[in-house]
């Protein structure tokens, strides 16, 4: 029996059409309803209202134009509204040409590269500032870049009529159906694309900014190797934003709904403000996402981010591409840079001269290394191959270990068997080193000896024997020698070593902690950094020496910038082996700066683009930080207070002149020249004592207030003054004694021995003391030492990385003892600038041929040089020395 007749089987089959039929109206409707909230959420409220600019064009479009966009609206659920808004309203813009000043087409022997700016109709004083500077057609043509600035619908008549003249006039306006808001960077975005895509597909390259960003198209070049350097460059380029949180709040421009993208964290992306590179390939595939993704978000740079997610393109940060502002009348935001904020647009065209004035850009505090080096290119491969190689090594001196994780490198002196014998029986015990959850090796890197020293080539060969991790290069080792024996040491790991995972450069006074090291390392790795491109430590700047008389002077031949790029500083810096090989290959091409081996490092790192990473861990010292000092600057309001601090801190008048001048640039008054008197006078300060120091001279410039605010925790040096020794002694009276005892007894030279009215003043007849170094057994090393400035030098010698308790002077009798001594009080007495005696409360000096050995330290002082102070004990008196000692 038949389960169903005929009458039945049309009614099911008309039920079905019609339930088929529902159905796909439930889906169209809810397609309109989510399309209809992805618009409104896009655009804010209003939906295709307020999304829509909805504007007749003023040029009908080239009909070419049309059916090339038509072929490219492809289909997706944003098909209608980017149909009709992503369409050139003006149309003057239609073909890959740059136009001069007279509005004159050329066309570019290569355009490689695009660059849409944001911009919004009201700002044409803006684009015009831009035209004719670092976008002009002369820089544009030189480096193969086409320019073309995007924007929404003009707001009023007036702005259509001006729109209008300026693209018919430049052709590098695109004026999208939609209205211009802070919520339509996207479809600036897309409308750019869109254009690119029809008009300019031969290009390589797509950059997106604002048109407040600008760009300095010499750094281009050297961008775009970054791409070219890798085989699959799917990568984008710029400032990259990591953390950035989707708002939910409908209250905010920012606004992003829910149904549009439903996360609470962007996903990393670069800032369009510091603009953006990628691929041409990859510009068109981002261009397809965005017209079937359901998060379309209004703003251009995190939907960029989003695509990248999509596609799992790389999203890479480059120091070129800046999010800082630059001032009024200061180009140096842009050294080194690529790109940076612009200032008021009619500042653009002093800070595009101020580019391109060599001079000027030298003094940059973050300096510019094309410049510093123009023209000079060295050729140190021949130099290297001679002496970078060891003269002996001893079997031991190997990596042949597989599981290596690091190699340490400790500089070190022929003559400093001491220092390496304490790191050898500490942290770097081989014992220890075993214990160690990773293997490391340590060895000392050498030059060769005085060749006079014949004693000191033997004790050498003995420990080469005895311990086997000595590297010994071909060259001596002079403090001139330093950078060559860094050079030397990244030479012998990259042939001997380049097994193992990290490199670690120290000095023998520096204590290394491995265990913590390692830890760092290691969770360094857990985090996915700290694998390659590392360069780890201490981070500091330090303007150039130009003192001749200093061991740390930098000749302009050297180095002709005021300040050094950012280098670890202190006693050591890790380095990822990856860097070893590149630092290595730069070195080659860069000039040497012979005595600072730290700085040339840093240099090297900044050419090849490997930014430093700052760990407290590796801090060697706490000086004044650049940010203090710079804030400081700012708050010292007049030159009055401008000068009296100068005085306080022992510059020259004509040094205070140069500095006041340096304050105004160009008829206005800065802070620059006060900053530059600031950190100059920090480099001639050891780092533990510039905090005290500054507060003292604040004080005595009567800044009180500055002092308090920027240095309230720092001890000042006249809190001691005020103490007493005895109940008619304070500190300042009893210096006060000593001051005119020296002058008296010890400062003048009696010309004749019979008449003790004929004397001569100390500096005027004191000449150049001479010192005598001598090996730890107290043999004469033959070497001499000039103390170019004072003789109080010797008290800032370190030994073993510290300050001596005590220090002997030795000579036979008439060289010179008593006057090196009378020398030291002279300088304390006139606070020589610079001298480790400068700021020491008292100094004693007392003779010990007029005492026994019975008399105490407290009775010889009591009785040569304080003996009018009656209620003084020689017990007070050493109870108050070892309490200041």
């Amino acid at each position: 029996m038949a389960l169903m007749n005929r009458s039945n089987r049309k009614i099911l089959v008309k039920l079905i059409g019609v339930g088929i039929v529902v159905i796909l109206l439930i889906i169209l409707i809810e397609t309109f309803e989510r399309d209809h909230k992805t618009v409104a959420n896009f655009q804010g409220s209003g939906g295709v209202v307020g999304f829509l600019h909805r504007m007749t064009w003023i040029t009908p479009p080239n009909k070419e134009r049309v059916d090339k966009a038509k072929a490219l609206s492809y289909k997706g659920r944003h098909r209608k509204y980017f149909s009709e808004a992503l369409v050139d309203l003006f149309g003057f813009s239609s073909e890959c040409h740059l136009r001069d000043a007279d509005g004159t087409k050329k066309g570019l022997r290569s355009t490689s590269v695009i660059i849409l700016l944001h911009s919004s109709p009201s700002r044409v004083a803006l684009r015009g500032k831009i035209r004719e500077t670092w976008a002009s057609p002369e820089e544009c043509r030189k480096h193969g870049v086409l320019v073309r600035f995007v924007m929404g619908g003009p707001a009023s008549q007036d702005e259509v009529e001006l729109l209008k003249e300026e693209s018919a006039k430049h052709g590098d306006v695109l004026v999208g159906n939609f209205t211009d808001t802070v919520r339509a960077t996207t479809m600036k975005s897309l409308l750019g694309l869109r254009w690119t895509i029809v008009f300019c597909s031969r290009i390589d390259y797509v950059i997106e900014a604002s048109d407040k960003t600008f760009m300095w198209l010499d750094k281009l070049p050297k961008l775009l190797r970054t791409f070219k350097k890798e085989k699959n460059s799917k990568f984008i380029l710029g400032a990259r934003s990591n953390s950035s949180r989707v708002v939910h709040e409908a209250s905010s421009e920012f606004y992003v709904g829910n149904a549009v993208l439903n996360r609470e964290f962007y996903p990393v992306y670069c800032s369009l403000q510091g603009g953006i590179i990628m691929p041409f390939a990859l510009a068109v595939k981002h261009y397809k996402y965005t017209w079937s993704t359901p998060a379309l978000v209004p703003f251009a740079d995190a939907l960029i981010g989003l695509s990248a997610e999509a596609y799992g393109w790389k999203v890479k940060h480059s120091h070129a591409f800046s999010l800082e502002h630059i001032g009024p009348n200061d180009a140096c935001p842009l050294s080194s840079r690529f790109t940076a904020i612009s200032p008021i647009f009619y500042n653009i065209p002093t800070i595009w001269q101020q580019l391109h004035d060599r001079m000027y850009m030298k003094e940059c505090d973050n300096p510019d290394l094309d410049v510093i080096y123009a023209g000079k290119v060295a050729d140190n491969a021949r130099y290297f191959k001679t002496v970078l190689k060891t003269v002996r090594e001893s079997s031991e001196v190997s990596c042949v270990e597989q599981d290596l994780f690091m190699i340490v490198l400790i500089s070190s002196h022929p003559a400093r068997k001491h220092s390496r014998d304490t790191i050898r029986g500490t942290w770097a015990n081989k014992d220890f080193l075993g214990s160690l959850s990773k293997k490391v090796k340590v060895f000392f890197l050498i030059g060769q000896p005085d060749p006079l020293n014949p004693a000191l080539r033997l004790t050498l060969d003995e420990e080469h024997d005895e311990n086997r991790d000595l590297l010994e290069g071909n060259f001596l080792d002079t403090f001139k020698n330093l950078t060559l024996k860094h050079m030397f040491g990244l030479t012998w790991t990259a042939d001997h070593c380049s097994n193992a995972k990290y490199f670690l450069k120290g000095d023998d006074d520096v204590f290394a902690n491995l265990e913590n090291i390692i830890n760092l390392l290691q969770e360094m790795n857990s985090h996915g950094r700290g694998l390659r491109e590392l360069y780890l430590g201490d981070g500091g700047r330090e303007y150039r020496n130009r003192d001749q008389n200093s061991k740390y002077h930098v000749s302009s031949e050297e180095y002709s910038g005021r300040v050094f790029p950012q280098y670890c500083v202190g006693g050591g810096y890790v380095l990822s082996m990856d860097l070893v090989v590149r630092v290595l290959q730069e070195a080659l091409r860069t000039p040497m700066l012979s005595s600072r081996d730290d700085v040339f490092v840093g240099i090297l790192m900044k050419k090849i683009q490997v930014p430093l990473v700052y760990n407290e861990g590796m801090a060697a010292h706490e000086g004044i930080a650049d940010d203090l000092l710079s804030k400081l600057a700012e708050d010292i309001e007049t030159g009055e207070q401008m000068e009296a601090l100068g005085r306080t801190l022992g510059f020259k008048v004509a040094d205070i002149n140069r500095y006041t001048e340096t304050n105004r640039i160009e008829g206005r008054v800065t802070c620059k020249g006060t900053r530059d008197m600031l950190f100059d006078w920090r480099q001639t300060v050891v780092p533990c004592d510039q905090h005290i120091r500054l507060k003292q001279a604040l004080i005595d410039a009567e800044l009180v207030m500055l002092a308090d605010t920027y240095l309230k925790r720092t001890p000042i040096i006249q809190d001691i003054y005020s103490e007493k020794i005895s109940e008619s002694l304070t500190v300042q009276q009893c210096r006060k004694k000593l001051e005119n005892k020296y002058q008296d007894q010890l400062c003048k030279i009696q010309m004749k021995p019979w008449d003790r009215n004929d004397y001569a003043e100390f500096e005027d007849m004191h000449t150049v003391v001479t010192m005598v170094k001598k090996d730890g057994r107290g043999n004469d090393t033959k070497k001499k030492e000039i103390l170019q400035n004072s003789v109080a030098e010797i008290f800032s010698t370190k030994v073993n990385g510290k300050l001596p308790a005590r220090i002997l002077i030795s000579a036979p009798a008439g060289r010179g003892k008593t006057t090196a001594v009378a020398k030291m009080a002279y300088d304390w007495v006139h606070r020589e600038k610079g001298s480790a005696l400068e700021h020491l409360p008292l100094l004693f000096v007392v003779k010990f041929r007029n005492t026994s050995q019975l008399t105490s330290i407290g009775e010889a002082i009591k009785s040569q040089l304080l003996s009018d102070v009656h209620d003084l004990t020689p017990e007070g008196l050493e109870s108050f020395i070892r309490k200041n000692q």
